[in-house]
Formats: structure tokens, sequence, C-alpha cells
């Protein structure tokens, strides 16, 4: 799996983080690793280059557009 930071703006407090575990947890080939609110990032591991898009996609929906650190 690959392991990769993303930022996104919109993280401000833990409550942020939860709801991206939460999208996160719902893509297939993809788990959350950890979140930092301070930082605004999130890192996350992948199996496939199409499942970061995904993950990407999800992560908007609710919010909190990324991208790559």
């Amino acid at each position: 799996m690959t392991e990769m930071k993303l930022r996104s703006s919109e993280i401000s407090c833990e409550h942020c983080i939860m709801t991206i575990r939460k999208a996160v947890g719902g893509v297939p080939g993809a788990e959350f690793v950890s979140g930092d609110p301070e930082a605004k990032a999130v890192v996350v591991r992948f199996d496939r280059p199409e499942t970061l898009e995904r993950l990407k996609a999800a992560m908007a929906a609710e919010g909190y557009p990324a991208e790559a650190a």
C-alpha cells in the first residue's frame, strides 16, 4: 500500500478529522492512518492510484477538498 499525506485548508478541529476518518473508511482499498488539525492534514494508505482519486472525492463530498502534501 502507498501512504500519503493530504492537506485540506478546511480542517480545523478533531471533529473534522473524525469526519474524514469515516469518509476514508468508506472507500474500498483505503485506510485512515492519522490526522493533525493544526497541520490541516491527514495521512492515508491506499492500494491503487484510482483509489487515491476516490479518497479525494470522498473527502471533498464531506467538505474537505484535499491536495497531496
